[in-house]
This record gives structure tokens, C-alpha cells and sequence, in this order.
């Protein structure tokens, strides 16, 4: 039920801009009650925040008239119950014709800062106090011996946190990304799926194993050629490159041409910088690019020829995003060759 003791309030009922409403009938001073003209907009959820203000002949606020106030909005009968001045001066009541503008005043801002400032630090991230041992265990289910779940089992769809403590338990469970024990989170998206319903829905599933590989994949729902479809769970690898860490690695495209790819996240940078002679004409190379620097859609590579310090040409290569290679070259010969491309990636990343 909506209290002038809420801190956390809404501004609208959601459904139109908040009435800026007049006072119909004299409020005295101290008086929780306040009769307007309408409160169409205002939320009953919860309390409102709200300015009270009057104003001259002129249509000008009146100086040290405005008030900010809380209170709950009763549509039915037009009052503002629980009303009570917050900031601005004392309570000298309302006349009739004052204004009272609903929003987001000083005072709202600070309740709501408030509120989350119970639960969380000031720099956003949660308070380790905010939730208990005992509520993140009672959210767990424990898989026991002799117990065997379907990673696609539609149980498993729900917000929830399943533990696979034994070796056993987890290599009898169909569709699992590991035969390692470890932890199972299941977060639905919205809208969540639903089984049976052609209501298009996400789940994301994370699991996590004794060994630190880390796995995820996303469920769907809603397409009418599969109800449900079941994502490729993909790993994480532990020592993922960043920009201290990624390295550039060689590799063949074939007539001795080497492509230099370096991977920061799921961006990859590649480059060609060395001299060699490239086959006229369209070509189709037996190499591929490896299956952690594939891009997601096919890309095309120009790289430029240099002949005793001219111009001599280009050379297109277009790498397919399931690694294969092919080009085309209008020049014959040794060449200086010098070239560069960015794509993205969405592979796993493997060691070489």
C-alpha cells in the first residue's frame, strides 16, 4: 500500500503525463489532506513527490511560496492524503488556486538515493551485507548422486543455480558443455521461454567447472520451424588476450603468404607485410584461417603491390567466416606486398 514513508516512488501512473493540478478547496496548515482538481496521470502505487507553489496576479510564483511535499494520490475523490511539506519552509497551508506539480523534486532524488544506498555502495556496486548466505542457498538446487538432469530439460529455464558436486552426477546429465563438476546458472531474459508457446523467449545459461573453464549459451523459443532452440554452449578461455597480453601469430594462406593476426577480445586485427609471389588471376588456397579468428561475416582484404618502390597492383583476398580463403590478383611476379583489415569475431578462444 502506498505510504508517505516510501522511498522508492514513481512519478506517472504510466499511462499519461501527471496532471499539474489546482487546489479546489483551502488546505490548513498541518492538515494531511488536499483536495485538487484532478490527479489524472499520478500513480497510486506508491507516494508522489511534488511541488506546491501560488502565484501572483501576474502569473509569477509567488517568492517563498513553493513548497516540496509528498503524498498519496486518491483519483477517486480528488484528495492528496498523507500529504506533508519536505522542504522549502514550514507548513502554511494552500489557498485555493495554488499549483501543485508532480515530479522528480530535490527530495525524490534523495529518498532514492537513499533506498539504494542500503543495498548498495556509492559507487554502485553491491554491498557485500545486501543479500545473505542463507537466500543465495535457498535459490540453489543441489544435484545429488543418482540423479541424472537434461541440460535442455525446460526445468532448467528458470532463474536458479544448480550444483554438480560429483564426477558421477554430472556425466549422467545429457547435453552438458563439461565432464567436469561445477555450477549451473540459468538466467531468463525477457521475455523468458516458455515450452509449448510460439511466444518468442531467451534463456542464458553459464556454467562454470571445478577446473576454471568457463561455459555459456543461449536458449530460444518462438521460431515456428523449432519451438526451441538450443544454443552451442561456447568456452571462455582462462587466459583470454587483452592488449598486455595478445600476441601476434603467423599463419599460412597459402604460396608461402602469411597472414599476421593478433585477437584483443572479439576484435581481430590482421596484416600482410612481407615480399613473395602471388598467382595471377582467381585464386582458392587449400589453407584456413583457424577457427578462433574467423570473422562473423565474410571480409574482404586489399593489399597493395610494390615493384622496385612503384605501384605495381592489388591483390583481394575475402576470408569466409568459415575460414576459407579465396582472391583474385591482376599482377604477376614478385611483389613487396603491404596491407591491413579489422573484423570481428564471435569464436572461442583456443590456444595455439
Amino acid at each position: 500500500m502506498a505510504s508517505i514513508k516510501d522511498k522508492i516512488t514513481r512519478t506517472t501512473d504510466g499511462s499519461s503525463y501527471p496532471n499539474v493540478a489546482r487546489v479546489v478547496s483551502p488546505r490548513a496548515p498541518g492538515s494531511d489532506t488536499l483536495l485538487v482538481d484532478g490527479l489524472s496521470g499520478w500513480s497510486e502505487d506508491t507516494a508522489m513527490h511534488f511541488i506546491s507553489y501560488r502565484l501572483d496576479s501576474a502569473e509569477k510564483v509567488v517568492e517563498g511560496s513553493v513548497r516540496d511535499c509528498i503524498g498519496v494520490a486518491n483519483k477517486g475523490t480528488g484528495n492528496i492524503v498523507g500529504f506533508k511539506v519536505l522542504l522549502g519552509g514550514n507548513d502554511e497551508g494552500n489557498k485555493v488556486g495554488d499549483i501543485i506539480q508532480p515530479g522528480p523534486s530535490t527530495l525524490w532524488s534523495d529518498y532514492l538515493a537513499q533506498a539504494l544506498l542500503n543495498l548498495h555502495n556509492s559507487d554502485g556496486t553491491l554491498k557485500p551485507e545486501s543479500v545473505s548466505y542463507e537466500a543465495l542457498n535457498s535459490a540453489t538446487e543441489f544435484v545429488e548422486q543418482g540423479s541424472s538432469i537434461d541440460f535442455n530439460d525446460a526445468r532448467l529455464f528458470k532463474f536458479g543455480k544448480w550444483v554438480f558436486r560429483e564426477n558421477d552426477v554430472i556425466k549422467a546429465c545429457a547435453n552438458r558443455p563439461s565432464d567436469n563438476p561445477g555450477w549451473l546458472i540459468s538466467t531468463p531474459l525477457n521475455p523468458a521461454v516458455i515450452p509449448g508457446s510460439q511466444a518468442k523467449g531467451y534463456v542464458k545459461q553459464q556454467y562454470a567447472d571445478i577446473e576454471g573453464n568457463f561455459y555459456t549459451r543461449i536458449i530460444k523459443s518462438g521460431d515456428t520451424a523449432a519451438p526451441v532452440t538450443y544454443g552451442e554452449w561456447m568456452q571462455e578461455a582462462k587466459d583470454y588476450p587483452d592488449v598486455k597480453t595478445a600476441k601476434e601469430e603467423d599463419v599460412q594462406i597459402g604460396w608461402g603468404m602469411i597472414l599476421k593476426l593478433t585477437r584483443i577480445g572479439n576484435t581481430v586485427s590482421a596484416r600482410i607485410d612481407q615480399i613473395n609471389e602471388i598467382p595471377a588471376g582467381v585464386f582458392s588456397p587449400s589453407e584456413k584461417i583457424p577457427k578462433k579468428y574467423r570473422p562473423i561475416n565474410n571480409t574482404n582484404m586489399l593489399i597493395t603491390g610494390i615493384n622496385s618502390g612503384r605501384y605495381a597492383g592489388n591483390t583481394m583476398y575475402r576470408f569466409a567466416k568459415d575460414g576459407s580463403i579465396t582472391g583474385h590478383s591482376a599482377i604477376p611476379g614478385r611483389q613487396e606486398w603491404y596491407g591491413s583489415a579489422t573484423w570481428l569475431t564471435d569464436q572461442p578462444w583456443e590456444k595455439s
